[in-house]
């Protein structure tokens, strides 16, 4: 097996923190979402103005978005997941963009 000493800085680096990332932390693609709602109660403040405030993960699922309310007590490990794709996601990208480079430098010879 070749090591990984033939890669470049760049690469080794995004694809150690990367691996970190896949596989001590939960991942999700998604985005959160405040959401302010009056309840329908006559005599609830939020019929009044002063609305309701809830958070939502908004993600795709076979192409269509899923709204899913977050309890306030899950709010922190929903947040962490959601940073942590947010960091998973351009190392991804930038070990495609060194073996593109490589296989294009491939193709040449």
């Amino acid at each position: 097996m070749r090591g990984r000493s033939h890669l470049s800085l760049r690469e080794r680096q995004a694809r150690s923190r990367g691996t970190q990332i896949f596989h001590d932390q939960d991942f999700v693609a998604g985005s959160l979402i405040t959401m302010k709602h009056t309840c329908g109660k006559k005599g609830c403040r939020c019929a009044q103005g002063d609305k309701h405030v809830s958070l939502y993960l908004a993600i795709n699922l076979k192409g269509k978005r899923k709204m899913i309310s977050i309890p306030a007590g899950f709010t922190q490990k929903v947040t962490a997941a959601v940073d942590a794709y947010k960091e998973f996601k351009p190392l991804m990208q930038a070990v495609s963009e060194e073996c593109f480079k490589r296989l294009v430098q491939k193709r040449r010879m």
